[in-house]
């Protein structure tokens, strides 16, 4: 199991994958959604990017 400290806080993203969007939430705290398509999709990624040490989950 991954040990975390705050040099190497892991931040969990959940992401429930449907056809026309993507659900997800961070940490359990915060919720939001983009569409299922190549822009969505580099909205998401430019948005994990910016999380320290981003897990993601995904449900499909």
């Amino acid at each position: 199991m991954e040990q975390t400290t705050p040099k190497n806080q892991v931040t969990y993203v959940g992401v429930d994958i449907a056809k026309d969007r993507l659900d997800y939430t961070v940490d359990d705290t915060r919720c939001a959604h983009v569409e299922n398509t190549h822009r969505g999709h580099r909205a998401l990624i430019k948005h994990l990017q910016s999380l320290p040490n981003a897990r993601v989950v995904c449900e499909l």
